[in-house]
């Protein structure tokens, strides 16, 4: 038989020639990669056609609908050119592609979930918590009656059991860094220590850097399997109010947990973690913690020995793109007393962000009020629907909690600032997006404790170049909240 003889039954004649079989061989990869990418790029868009958010869909759908109708079409059409060309070996090749590519997943899945914390610790800061304590050790406050231990579950917290101790009713805190950065005692420990009830245990469930997006899917995920009695989700109005999802993720493919994923609701939750995990954004700083502690350190000891001559220089360097503007700004203005002052920050905790905040804000802002941003405030008060829905559904109680930007309430922050400054002006948007929203949640039945009432006025609330709260801050604000909580949980229990 030569070489060019037809074959029967559509099975390959063995004698092909070379680039027969390149050709050939090149068709399966491609074909099984079509495959295995249509698969995930449907998987991808159903998770992301399910957000109830309804952010992944306005953001992905279209495109996803597109890419993940080509790589079925490309699937398809190379399936039907395989079968033709090689029957029912075809079949065979790709059952035993499949199969294989099966069993390595498991067996690479069993590996994964290794280097994983359980959960929840896998759903918060997504580290062991010894990492979470080597962070936190840092950016603590000197104070005697600081808590610097961090929990099982990495949070800077007591031991927590998943099921509320018998007798026990559990209030969960969602937030981000203001219920664990800085501040000597977290505000979920205060109010707990503060309503002094051995009924009622308040549980931290607050990560640094994140944002609403997240707490959604917090609540959803770790806090209602909490079992609460009582549910408090703290907005801080400095960075919170947003027009859009911050935590990241591959196109509902994969993303961090809780987030929701392809690869989590096939099981895969080992990988998952091992390809998402990275996009945290308080990975991302930690992961950075070492050059971000020796920049900030280097700065702070160039504030301190420089001569208040050098100051405009240096302050300016901490925000380069308007040095040249600001510097002779500076040079201009006796700030003898703001220099000495920023040399003994407030816990000996010094970022340049919040100095380069009051540099940017030389300028007096517009005097016409400040205009709201339309988009963060329909994201925002939809995130805190779904949140307040998710609760009702289930009979627990919701409070919103609004956490001032500090240079909208302290005096002493204002005051240091505001001898060159017009960072409590530029800042104001803060206060109007947090009344309307409150305002808005109210219309809604939602209950809302705006602490802007709580904190005007009190002096030293916040520490002076940190930005969060002091332990003046914590005492006042953990009143208010024990106070607002405490009505949602009326009798004790016997």
């Amino acid at each position: 038989m030569s070489p060019d003889t037809p074959v029967a039954n559509g099975k390959a004649h063995r004698d092909q020639g070379l680039p027969s079989t390149w050709f050939w061989g090149l068709a399966y990869l491609l074909f099984f990669v079509a495959l295995f990418s249509a698969i995930a790029s449907c998987g991808g868009l159903m998770v992301v056609l399910g957000d109830p958010t309804e952010q992944l869909r306005r953001g992905y759908a279209a495109r996803y609908e597109k890419v993940a109708g080509a790589l079925l079409v490309l699937t398809l059409v190379g399936g039907v050119a395989l079968w033709r060309r090689f029957g029912r070996e075809s079949l065979y090749a790709a059952i035993a592609v499949l199969a294989s590519t099966l069993l390595s997943l498991v067996c690479g899945e069993v590996v994964a979930r290794q280097f994983m914390p359980p959960w929840p610790a896998s759903a918060l800061h997504g580290v062991t918590p010894t990492i979470s304590a080597s962070d936190w050790a840092q950016q603590i406050v000197n104070d005697g009656d600081a808590v610097r231990t961090v929990n099982s579950w990495g949070q800077r917290d007591l031991e927590r059991s998943v099921t509320p101790p018998p007798g026990v009713r559990r209030i969960v805190m969602i937030g981000d860094s203001f219920l664990e950065a800085s501040s000597p005692v977290p505000l979920p420990l205060a109010t707990e220590r503060r309503l002094g009830r051995r009924d009622i245990e308040v549980v931290n469930l607050g990560v640094s850097a994140t944002s609403p997006d997240e707490y959604y899917w917090r609540l959803r995920k770790i806090a209602l399997p909490l079992s609460p009695s009582c549910v408090a989700v703290v907005l801080y109005a400095g960075n919170d109010f947003m027009s859009g999802p911050k935590m990241e993720g591959f196109h509902g493919i994969a993303a961090p947990f809780p987030k929701p994923s392809f690869l989590a609701a096939i099981g895969l939750v080992g990988f998952n973690h091992l390809i998402a995990n990275k996009w945290r954004p308080v990975l991302r700083a930690w992961h950075g913690a070492a050059r971000l502690s020796a920049a900030e350190a280097q700065a702070f000891d160039r504030v301190c020995k420089s001569p208040d001559a050098d100051m405009p220089a240096v302050l300016a360097s901490f925000v380069p793109k308007k040095k040249e503007r600001i510097e002779p700004r500076l040079r201009a203005l006796d700030l003898s007393e703001f220099y000495a002052r920023i040399r003994k920050p407030d816990g000996g905790l010094f970022r340049t962000t919040i100095i380069g905040r009051a540099l940017e804000a030389l300028d007096p802002p517009p005097s016409e009020e400040p205009k709201i941003d339309e988009k963060k405030k329909r994201y925002t008060l939809r995130v805190v629907e779904r949140m307040a829905e998710l609760c009702r559904k289930r009979g627990i109680p919701f409070t919103l909690i609004i956490a001032p930007d500090g240079s909208q309430v302290d005096p002493a922050v204002q005051r240091l600032f505001g001898s060159f400054s017009h960072l409590k002006e530029a800042r104001q948007f803060t206060r109007l997006l947090s009344e309307q929203i409150a305002r808005d949640c109210r219309d809604r039945g939602i209950d809302v404790l705006d602490l802007h009432q709580v904190l005007d006025g009190a002096e030293g609330a916040y520490l002076n170049l940190d930005g969060h709260w002091s332990g003046r801050g914590i005492d006042l604000a953990s009143e208010a909240v024990g106070q607002r909580l405490s009505s949602h949980l009326a009798a004790p229990q016997r």
